[in-house]
């Protein structure tokens, strides 16, 4: 089952989300559109060809050490769960077009 918001009515859901919740969403900055912590919900743009950079950089690390070899010996590395590098509540704004 689907929701619909009003464009009118868009503001005041992310205010109230914001009062839980870090909210990150695209934003118009410098010409370009980027996926940021949102401060100010009338920045929020919805129509938008492409970001700069993916959301998914909030999600994964840029990069990812996944052995190591020493004398020959390959070790592995203990990979962090996404729970103890990002702990605290967060939520996307954004549509797929797919």
């Amino acid at each position: 089952m689907s929701k619909v918001i009003l464009q009118s009515d868009f503001a005041k859901l992310i205010f109230i989300l914001k009062k839980n919740y870090d909210i990150f969403a695209p934003q118009s900055k410098d010409g370009e559109v980027i996926f940021d912590s949102v401060t100010d919900a009338t920045r929020v743009v919805l129509d938008y060809e492409t970001t700069v950079l993916p959301p998914k950089i909030y999600f994964l690390p840029p990069e990812e050490e996944l052995f190591k070899v020493t004398n020959g010996k390959v070790r592995e590395i203990r990979i962090e769960t996404i729970h103890s590098i990002w702990p605290e509540f967060k939520r996307f704004i954004g549509y797929c077009t797919a």
